[in-house]
Parts: structure tokens; C-alpha cells; sequence
């Protein structure tokens, strides 16, 4: 209920700052046509701006606050949801009371205008319905529909008459009289919808009043049938009277010269008012919690490499070479190779060139046989082409000599856990990480995050195909358990989507492996009804002010009812004289704050209002130019 009430307020407002704009801009100027789409504009805004929304989200660092207020949420909150309940309800029946009796009464104008229409002699030319009535003195139509008196006006007055109330029914002003009349039945506890209505009906005389006078050309005898229609009773308000009150502004107008199209600039104004309505109560700002996460995860890639130890023949590097060429477009030269006489490998030099440019060499050459060398390339768009790093050459060579495939990894690895490898029926590769088996196609379907790992395929480590996983933590298909604490006291996630977000002070999320928690802290003064009394060191506050003391403050806390109300009383501890002069110092630097806050705002509206003036003097200036080229020409 309190939306609805909000977004009704948020309408009267905005219904208040067109009125506003209208009466201090446009009232006195002869767009009256723009005017008439201005007042309607100003309508549907008004109703439709606040339901438009936009959300921010703003990324908040998390915080940890401590604050032991639960003798407050301990306490039973007071039930004052009946009353609120009766006050709203009450409120409601009352409104749709009054609307609902200003409806009726345009069904019985309604009923009383076909009335009319019955009793009245009708003639139709064109399109338009002439309605001869003499129980109206005053004109009128609607819609199509238009009553007069024949008696009371000249065969002349008649003609002006008839002329004017076709403007009406061509511009189809009646939609507009109807729209003014709903708007005072949906809105009629604020003043201005009516003020609003009677604008919209005044300015629609202003229309008809101006057209009329261009087409007859004779002002002298239209104004003075306007005064002659001045007292005439039983009037419609549903419809268009050639009779309106004011007809001092009426003729005014018909008096005033047209104004200078130059000024349709003022509408323009409209539009950052209404942007700054729209950023100052139509943006939501949702606040996120960044995650405070160690995690770093990366995608699994597929790798082929070439190990090259002390003992490979000669006959394997021509073998991997070749393999190199056809299946990955890459030409692997091995070449300068010198043997001791065990038949190791001493020197050797290595150089690759794949299909897309990617160059490289490496040499060795020592007196001792030479460390293993991986040369390795990633299968994936601009992967990774070169030479293997010692650890990566570790585990290849342990893995090649290995008889089943496993990879256990020797100590220089401690971190890495153990995977095996094993083929499927079909001759798929099965990765079995950590006692859970893998397909080659899951696993590029993850995110997988085990720290440096390696999973090489066994088949007699020919095709060379490697899977490694990139990150900090082991892969895991398991949803980590989430623990949610509210003021350090555990919750379920049913209790915490049912808090209520306005309650909440901070919300601190943190991840660690397989175990992630929630720290939601909420403000002081959550559980506290409205309608409490708060006290602090005698003082009364209210629960915004509550909400700014530091619980670390507080020294005792008493929570009392009275007469069905609590009121609850706050002792802070005593400051010392250095705490209270460097409190006395923040406040007044604040107020400092403040003070320059406001002044750069007025600042900011100072230099708007020079370059306006700016502006106006460089058009008085090209003005001037022109007047000058102008006279020059003459």
C-alpha cells in the first residue's frame, strides 16, 4: 500500500510542476495550440514518468562490523499491524468514496445532456448535429452535438456562435474536457488538478475564441456576444460552453498581440526539470557486495608436446618431427645432436616455425648429458607455441616412464594431486581427478581450477596430448556449503531471503574451497517499531540518528513499555576531554564540508546563469551584424 501511495504523491507532483511551468511561462503567451498539447502532455507524464524506473548498481567493498544489539531484536516488536491496517483501509474506502461520487455526477451530466438531445429539435448539416433547445441560454456542444438558444441571439450572434463551437467539435475538444474531468475525480484531493482542469478548459476558449476572430474578421461584434452570455444559467460541465467565466481574459486575449514565435524556446525548459525529477526519486541504486574470493579460475586447454631426454634415439625425434609436420603444420628441425659414449645426448639444437609465422630456437651443449626439453603447442585460436619450462619436463618424463599411465607426482611437486588416465571402450581418454572420472569433452565444457596440474595421455606417449588446469584449487562438481550468520548468529537461507533489505547495515561474502559465508550485520535500529521512543544520555533521537552510534559506544541498554508504546533508553559512555575535542573537530569539519558542498553548487548555478547571458549576448550581437549587413545593402 505504501507504493501506491508513493507513486500517487510522485503523480500530484509532477502534476503541480506542469501547473506551475504553465502559469509561469506560457499563460500569457498566444501558443495556444502548443499550450493545449503542453497541459495534455503534462498529463500523461504525470501518470506515466513515475512508473518508469532505472537501476544502478553501485560495487561496494565488503565490511565487517561489529555491534551487539540483540537485546533489541530479542524484544517482540509491538503489533501495530492492525491499526496501520484499519487507518489504510479506512483511507482507502474514503478516496474511492469521493471519486466514485464525482463519476456519478458526469453520469447524471450525461444523462441530462441526452435528455437535451431529446427534447431539443435537431437538424444535421455535415457532420455536425444542431440541437435547437430553448431551456439553455448558453451554447454549448459536445462532441459532434451542438445546443443553442434561438431566441436569445441575432440571426449575426448565431453565425459567430455556430462558427466558434465548430472549432470545438472539429479539434474534438470534448476529449480534452473529459480528460480534465477524470483527472479531478483521480486526483481531486489535490487543489491544483482543479486548477489544471480549469486551465485546460480556459485555454481551449483561447483556441476557438482566436480562430473565430480570424475567420469573421469582426471583433467588435464576437466580443460583444461573449458579454452577452454573461449570467446565463444551467450549464453542462461536461461540454463546451461558448459561455466560460472570466471573460475579461477571454477578450484580453483577443486583444493581445501574438507573441513572438522566438519564445517557443521556454517548452524547452521543461525537459531538465523533468530530468532532474527522473534522477532524483526515479533512480534506484542497488548496492553489490563484491565477493571476496582467492579464486583464480581459468579454462581448461589442450596441449600436444615433444619431450626430448638424454636417451631419445635418434629414430623418435625423426618419428615426433614428421608427426609434428602432417598433423599440426608445424616443422620441428633437430639438428648439431652430439652423443657421449653411453649414447646421451650432450648438445643439440632445436628450431620450429608453425603455420601461422611463430618462430623459435633452443640450444644446449654441455659436457653432462642435457636436462629433458618439452617442446609443446596449445591446441586452441592463438595458443601458446615454444619450450617448456623444468617442472613441465618433469612430469612428462615421469609419466613416459611409467607403466599404467598414472601420474603420481614425485616430491619436487608436493601440491599436485594425483590423475589417471585411462581409455574408454570406444578409445576415448577417461581423466580420473581425484577419484572422479572426466571425459576430454567435460572438461573443456568447465572451468577447472587444480593448481599446476597436468593430465598426459599413456598411449606410449605417441600423440603426445596433454590437458592441463590452470588455477588454485582442485575441480569440483559439488555446490560449496554456504553458512549464513546474522550478528554472528546462524541462519537458514529461508531467514535471510525474508529480511527485510532496508534492516541491513553490511553484508560481508567470503569464499574459501568448498565453504562459502554470508556476515549480514544490521542496522541499530532494526526491530524497532516506528513508534518507539528512543532516549540517549536523556536526549531523544530518532531511528536515523539511532543508526549512526557506533555500538562500541554504548554502555547500557534499558527497553521499557508504557501506555503500549516502548521506549528505550540508551547511556553512551563518558568521553574523555581529547575524545570530545577531536568529536567536536570532525563534526565542525563536516559542517565545513558542508558549507563548500553548498557553495560549489551555487557557484555551478552562478556560471549557468552567465553563460545564459552569454548566449543572449552573442545573439544580440549577430542581431546587430545582420541589422548592420542589412543596412549596408540599402
Amino acid at each position: 500500500m505504501e507504493s501506491i501511495w508513493l507513486y500517487f504523491l510522485k503523480v500530484n507532483g509532477l502534476l503541480i510542476i506542469h501547473y506551475l511551468f504553465y502559469i509561469i511561462f506560457l499563460k500569457k503567451e498566444t501558443f495556444f495550440q502548443n499550450n493545449r498539447f503542453f497541459l495534455l502532455l503534462g498529463i500523461v507524464i504525470s501518470f506515466v514518468l513515475p512508473l518508469l524506473s532505472y537501476s544502478k548498481i553501485i560495487w561496494i567493498e565488503p565490511q565487517t562490523v561489529n555491534q551487539n544489539f540483540d537485546s533489541l531484536l530479542l524484544e517482540s516488536p509491538i503489533d501495530s499491524k492492525t491499526n496501520n491496517f484499519n487507518l489504510d483501509y479506512i483511507a482507502q474506502v474514503g478516496y474511492v468514496l469521493i471519486s466514485s461520487i464525482l463519476f456519478f455526477k458526469i453520469i447524471i451530466e450525461l444523462m441530462s445532456f441526452i435528455k437535451v438531445l431529446k427534447t431539443g429539435k435537431k437538424d444535421k448539416v455535415n457532420q455536425l448535429i444542431l440541437v435547437e433547445n430553448n431551456s439553455y441560454d448558453n451554447p454549448f456542444s459536445f462532441f459532434n452535438y451542438l445546443v443553442y438558444n434561438k431566441e436569445k441571439f441575432s440571426k449575426e450572434e448565431l453565425e459567430l456562435i455556430f462558427i466558434h463551437e465548430n472549432i470545438h467539435i472539429k479539434q474534438l475538444h470534448s476529449l480534452d474536457v473529459l480528460t480534465s474531468k477524470f483527472l479531478t475525480i483521480l486526483l481531486w484531493v489535490n487543489p491544483v488538478a482543479w486548477l489544471y482542469k480549469k486551465a485546460i478548459l480556459q485555454n481551449l476558449e483561447f483556441i476557438a475564441d482566436a480562430e473565430t476572430q480570424n475567420i469573421t474578421q469582426n471583433s467588435y461584434l464576437y466580443q460583444k456576444t461573449l458579454l452577452k452570455t454573461i449570467g446565463t444559467k444551467n450549464q453542462l460541465s461536461i461540454t463546451n460552453q461558448f459561455y466560460q467565466s472570466l471573460i475579461k481574459k477571454r477578450i484580453v486575449m483577443l486583444n493581445t498581440n501574438p507573441s513572438n514565435k522566438r519564445k517557443q524556446w521556454k517548452y524547452s525548459i521543461m525537459i531538465p526539470l523533468l530530468l532532474v525529477f527522473f534522477l532524483s526519486f526515479q533512480v534506484k541504486t542497488i548496492a553489490q557486495i563484491k565477493t571476496a574470493t582467492n579464486i583464480n579460475e581459468v579454462h581448461v586447454v589442450e596441449i600436444v608436446q615433444f619431450l626430448i631426454t638424454k636417451n631419445t634415439t635418434d629414430a623418435e625425434i625423426k618419428k615426433e618431427t614428421e608427426t609434428f609436420k602432417k598433423e599440426h603444420g608445424i616443422e620441428l628441425k633437430v639438428s648439431k645432436i652430439k652423443r657421449n659414449s653411453a649414447n646421451e645426448i650432450t648438445a643439440i639444437s632445436i628450431s620450429y616455425k608453425d603455420k601461422d609465422g611463430n618462430t623459435g630456437q633452443l640450444s644446449r651443449k654441455s659436457a653432462s648429458p642435457i636436462e629433458p626439453i618439452v617442446f609443446y603447442k596449445e591446441l586452441e585460436p592463438n595458443g601458446k607455441i615454444g619450450f617448456g619450462d623444468q617442472q613441465m619436463a618433469e612430469i612428462a618424463g615421469h609419466v613416459q616412464n611409467s607403466d599404467n599411465g598414472e601420474i603420481s607426482w614425485n616430491k619436487a611437486i608436493p601440491e599436485i594431486e594425483t590423475i589417471d588416465v585411462k581409455k574408454t571402450n570406444n578409445g576415448e581418454d577417461i581423466y580420473i581427478i581425484n577419484g572422479k572420472e572426466y571425459s576430454k569433452d567435460e572438461l573443456k565444457d568447465k572451468i577447472v581450477t587444480v593448481d599446476g596440474s597436468v593430465a598426459i595421455n599413456e598411449d606410449d606417449f605417441t600423440n603426445r596430448k596433454v590437458m592441463i588446469f590452470k588455477g588454485n584449487s582442485t575441480i569440483s562438481d559439488e555446490t560449496p556449503n554456504t553458512n549464513i550468520f546474522l550478528n554472528d548468529k546462524e541462519i537458514s537461507k529461508e531467514e535471510m531471503d525474508n529480511l527485510d533489505s532496508k534492516i541491513i547495515k553490511s553484508v560481508n561474502v567470503s569464499k574459501n574451497n568448498n565453504r562459502n559465508e554470508i556476515k549480514i550485520i544490521t542496522k541499530n535500529s532494526a526491530g524497532i517499531p516506528d513508534d518507539a521512543v528512543i532516549i540517549v544520555n536523556g536526549k531523544k533521537i530518532n531511528k536515523s540518528e539511532l543508526d549512526e552510534i557506533n555500538p562500541d559506544e554504548i554502555q547500557t541498554i534499558n527497553i521499557v513499555k508504557e501506555n503500549d508504546k516502548k521506549i528505550i533508553e540508551i547511556q553512551k559512555k563518558k568521553m574523555n576531554s581529547d575524545m570530545l575535542k577531536a568529536k567536536a573537530e570532525m563534526e565542525k569539519s563536516k559542517a565545513e564540508m558542508e558549507n563548500a558542498k553548498a557553495e560549489i553548487e551555487k557557484s555551478k548555478a552562478e556560471l549557468e546563469k552567465a553563460k545564459v547571458e552569454i548566449e543572449k549576448a552573442k545573439e544580440e550581437i549577430e542581431r546587430a551584424k545582420a541589422e548592420a549587413e542589412k543596412a549596408k545593402t540599402k
